[in-house]
């Protein structure tokens, strides 16, 4: 990462999810975080999630994170995805089109989606 490079306001933006906890996701899922006025809304497997945000510089405070309930036939990231959405998440920026999300509950590493 570049060290001192403030994390965006991630207001009105959207990311493909490439890793959780260092583990590359499938390449061909839908696996998106969008951060849109205040909410956030995350596909890291068949359901969806969505809760509010806020954040503050580099450190992202999600309230309680609501999910669809379909049983799907593997819902391993998204039990590890959902557990990194806490309060005090920290946001690290590699480079405009990069970020990565970690908490105490693990890291997810977003790229852009234009």
């Amino acid at each position: 990462g570049m060290p001192g490079m403030a994390a965006p306001p991630l207001d009105r933006t959207r990311w493909k999810v490439l890793a959780i906890n260092g583990r590359p996701l499938p390449p061909n899922g839908d696996y998106s975080i969008e951060f849109d006025n205040g909410r956030l809304s995350a596909r890291l497997g068949c359901n969806s999630m969505s809760g509010t945000y806020t954040q503050n510089g580099n450190v992202l405070d999600a309230g309680p994170i609501a999910s669809t309930r379909m049983a799907c036939p593997d819902m391993e990231w998204e039990t590890q995805g959902s557990a990194v959405f806490t309060r005090g998440m920290q946001v690290q920026m590699h480079d405009p089109n990069r970020i990565t999300l970690s908490s105490s509950g693990g890291t997810i590493e977003l790229t852009r989606r234009h």
